[in-house]
């Protein structure tokens, strides 16, 4: 009622005070008859709400119900077979709308869906075959990791191992502290071609009525998440960049408009490196997963005719820091580098982190997320010819939590396994 909806995560229809992710939602499903594990994911569906609350009602935490009541109430849950049934069988939103694909507007579009997704691969695939220019543009973050890294990722792989012996079902749950230094180490570098307004990074803001990005204090939005990979429990990074606008290319354009952005989020493997980099737009297109290259990875596409398969690239080593190399105007993700093997450039100018949280705390510069997790006054041309699709106005900008990254097919950024269950390992 408020008007402050904090969108990433489904709120329960059956239970109003819990809410979920694909990962939670998968857990516990696995967790089967197993009281002590269905409590532990039930108490982190609690704990879920209590966040989200708190910045729903501009962290006035006084208006809160007491931590026992949330407590008590999952034992009532525990205690009931048939509310528990009721919670396993609420599915996390898929974020497509399933009128277009039940009466037919998606299957007479599904050809039309296939060739522009192998036509926008092959154009990206030979851009990027070309080489990347001299950067023009170049950020850092504030505190970078320098000489201390190699410590400094034996001291994480280490603190992933305390926390999944500490946690009742192995989830690597860092403290507070241990998280930021996370984090700091892997935030990326980034670069551009070119010197302009639309390739500047930002702080996103806005009003009831638009969001602005304000370039003139450059700000990565910093969040964590979860993935089970095989029989482990992985740490997820993901860093959101914003720009003033998308650049049109002329009146008809149907990809510019208002405010666009970048995601790059890092999973973590229990030896305190990355195992894997992926990229998105928070439209939630353009999908490019990097491979680190001293990991025997590699990654099994689905039939081009049931799901588009993202852009599979080779990344830097997965010990070194990285710098993203992202196209001026349209923001694509075109290479990942090791930052230490970067030439001679411009000065970088440092940005700084943010929580994710800080994006949907309740005053007056709120960006304009409606419930769906939509930003406001972002809207694209493409949603006239993408809706078949069935996703709910193509291109615009959404928040975390809320991003489908397929318009053939139905797949969302965050998933319960990783990349799906398509990632294959030389060890297994």
């Amino acid at each position: 009622e408020a008007g402050h909806p904090d969108p990433r995560h489904d709120r329960l229809q059956s239970t109003r005070w819990l809410r979920q992710t694909p990962f939670l939602h998968a857990e516990l499903s696995a967790a089967g008859t197993d009281s002590r594990s269905a409590r532990i994911v039930l108490e982190a569906m609690a704990a879920l709400d209590q966040s989200s609350l708190a910045l729903e009602l501009g962290n006035d935490v006084d208006d809160l119900p007491a931590e026992r009541c949330w407590a008590e109430a999952v034992e009532a849950i525990i205690a009931s077979q048939t509310h528990l049934h009721a919670i396993r069988s609420e599915e996390p939103d898929d974020h497509y709308r399933a009128w277009p694909r039940t009466l037919g507007p998606y299957l007479v579009a599904k050809p039309f869906l296939r060739r522009g997704a192998a036509q926008w691969r092959a154009r990206e695939l030979e851009a990027i075959s070309k080489g990347r220019g001299a950067a023009a543009l170049s950020y850092r973050p504030e505190a970078p990791i320098g000489a201390e890294r190699g410590g400094a990722l034996t001291e994480l792989a280490q603190a992933l191992e305390d926390a999944r012996g500490a946690h009742p079902l192995a989830w690597p749950v860092l403290a507070v502290h241990r998280l930021d230094d996370a984090f700091s180490l892997f935030a990326p570098s980034l670069q551009t071609s070119e010197v302009s307004e639309h390739a500047r990074i930002g702080q996103l803001r806005g009003d009831p009525h638009r969001p602005i990005v304000d370039t003139s204090a450059p700000t990565a939005y910093a969040e964590a998440g979860y993935v089970r990979y095989g029989d482990e429990v992985l740490l997820q990074l993901s860093y959101t960049f914003w720009f003033t606008e998308r650049p049109r290319t002329g009146p008809l354009d149907p990809y510019g408009g208002p405010v666009d952005g970048l995601v790059l989020r890092t999973t973590i493997a229990s030896d305190g490196r990355p195992l894997l980099w992926e990229s998105i737009h928070p439209c939630g297109c353009y999908y490019t997963v990097f491979l680190p290259e001293d990991r025997a990875l590699t990654y099994e596409p689905p039939a081009p005719s049931d799901l588009e398969a993202p852009i599979v690239l080779a990344g830097p080593p997965s010990g070194s820091p990285v710098a993203l190399h992202y196209t001026p105007d349209t923001h694509y993700a075109r290479f990942l580098t090791n930052a230490e093997e970067e030439g001679a450039g411009p000065t970088p100018t440092p940005y700084a982190l943010a929580p994710y949280a800080a994006l949907l705390e309740a005053d007056a510069l709120r960006p304009p997320f409606d419930a769906n997790g939509i930003l406001r006054g972002t809207a694209r041309g493409e949603r006239w010819f993408l809706w078949p699709s069935g996703i709910a106005s193509p291109g615009a900008m959404r928040s975390s939590g809320r991003q489908a990254t397929a318009f053939l097919g139905t797949r969302s950024f965050d998933r319960a396994e990783l990349l799906g269950g398509r990632l294959r390992s030389g060890a297994h």
